[in-house]
C-alpha cells in the first residue's frame, strides 16, 4: 500500500517537472557553475594569469548561452501550445 502511494506521488512529481521550463527547472546548476566560472576568471585575473582567466570568461559566457536556448527553447514551445 506504501509503495502505491509513493509511486503516485513521484508520477505526480514527474508531471510537474515536465510542466515546468527548462530554465527554471535548471536554474541552480547553471547558477553554481556560472557563479564557479566567474569565481575562477578572478582569481586568475588577481593573480596575473590572463589567459586562464579568459578561459573562465568564454567558459561563463557558454553557460549565458545554454542559459539563453533555454529560455528560446521554452518560448518556442509556449507559443506553439497557444495556436
Amino acid at each position: 500500500m506504501l509503495f502505491g502511494r509513493r509511486s503516485r506521488t513521484l508520477n505526480l512529481k514527474h508531471k510537474d517537472m515536465k510542466n515546468q521550463s527548462l530554465l527554471r527547472r535548471y536554474r541552480w546548476p547553471l547558477f553554481i557553475l556560472l557563479w564557479g566560472a566567474g569565481q575562477f576568471a578572478a582569481t586568475m585575473f588577481l593573480y596575473g594569469r590572463t589567459k586562464e582567466a579568459g578561459v573562465g570568461f568564454v567558459i561563463a559566457l557558454g553557460i549565458i548561452c545554454v542559459a539563453v536556448v533555454f529560455e528560446m527553447i521554452d518560448e518556442t514551445r509556449e507559443r506553439n501550445e497557444s495556436r
